[in-house]
């Protein structure tokens, strides 16, 4: 009847007009890094969270219950999985920060010199990049193996940039700690040829805070383990975690500065400027001519250690010391 119809028309209008002044709910959902490689960027309207992979030369962007994963917002972002070959970056803009847990995530993008000796040709597990924050939060066993001139987890500092964090304040099923069963996340991140474990890629400084965790960073050849890449200066801060920190290759320091060269009376990189007012560093090994924790080759190295800090062992590479400077360097 004509009364009726026009009864469920009223509804049907009320009832659009209600959703369309709701939110919709925010999400807070798992993305598996074997779908596609994944975006993030923070921004005044929320984090943003984008998955795509390349079908052919066509980008096409991963679907899910939800739809396609393009700028969704979702600020409270987890990544989990395996891949050989999707990379995560994460861009913050000025002022904002970016919040994203790494759970039980392998990624080892490492293609060895398959593309010859160009950095740009090579990947990158997890970059860190603009000039506002990132928070990585660590749940379950994490693996970052990154390519040539890359670090495994690779923040570039500048003069804009702002700050990494790597922490553990979340239990491996993202419950609050405070009890005696209470799990601690790892991560381990490995970097190609010059660059750190965690830090700087090819001649670019690195910028670290750790919170806590338990770490493992070993840096390629010239690189710091956590700190500067190649030709890299090192700005580490550490106030808690477990943290093992080797430069595998020759003349990075084992936390600190990268390899420090000379080539015209100017010093280029090798600087490690490094604070631990708590954690543990269960080892910290540089490469040859390099400091366990300071600088690399060269490079000038500041130390400060203060408050419960542990430090287990500090091992100089040959003709570096434990703990200031590498060869030529001072401390």
């Amino acid at each position: 009847p004509p009364r009726v119809a026009a009864q469920r028309i009223a509804a049907l209008a009320l009832a659009c007009a209600m959703m369309t002044g709701m939110a919709l709910p925010a999400f807070a959902a798992t993305y598996d890094i074997a779908s596609g490689s994944i975006d993030i960027h923070a921004t005044e309207n929320g984090n943003l969270i984008s998955q795509w992979f390349m079908n052919g030369e066509q980008k096409e962007y991963v679907s899910d219950s939800s739809g396609y994963i393009q700028d969704r917002e979702d600020n409270e972002i987890t990544i989990t999985g395996t891949s050989t070959g999707n990379t995560v970056t994460i861009d913050a803009d000025k002022d904002q920060t970016a919040n994203v847990t790494l759970k039980d995530v392998n990624i080892n993008v490492d293609e060895k010199y398959e593309h010859g000796y160009d950095p740009d040709q090579y990947k990158t597990a997890v970059e860190v990049t603009g000039s506002g924050n990132t928070n990585i939060e660590l749940n379950g066993n994490n693996t970052l193996t990154s390519g040539y001139g890359h670090a495994g987890l690779e923040h570039n500092k500048t003069d804009d940039s702002g700050t990494l964090t790597i922490q553990d304040e979340k239990n491996d099923d993202g419950s609050a700690k405070g009890s005696a069963s209470d799990t601690t996340g790892s991560l381990t991140a490995t970097g190609g040829y010059h660059g750190a474990g965690i830090g700087g890629s090819d001649k670019q400084d690195g910028q670290v805070t750790i919170t806590g965790g338990e770490i493992i960073a070993n840096g390629g050849s010239l690189g710091a383990g956590i700190g500067g890449g190649a030709y890299g200066n090192g700005t580490v801060t550490v106030t808690d975690g477990d943290i093992t920190a080797k430069a595998t290759g020759r003349y990075g320091a084992g936390i600190g500065g990268g390899y420090g060269a000379i080539p015209e009376d100017t010093l280029i990189g090798g600087n490690g400027t490094v604070t631990i007012s708590g954690g543990t560093i269960t080892e910290a090994s540089g490469g040859y001519m390099a400091a366990g924790i300071g600088s690399g080759f060269q490079g000038l190295g500041t130390v400060t250690i203060e408050g419960d800090a542990v430090i287990k062992n500090a091992q100089g590479g040959e003709a570096g010391a434990g703990i200031g400077s590498g060869t030529r360097g001072d401390s």
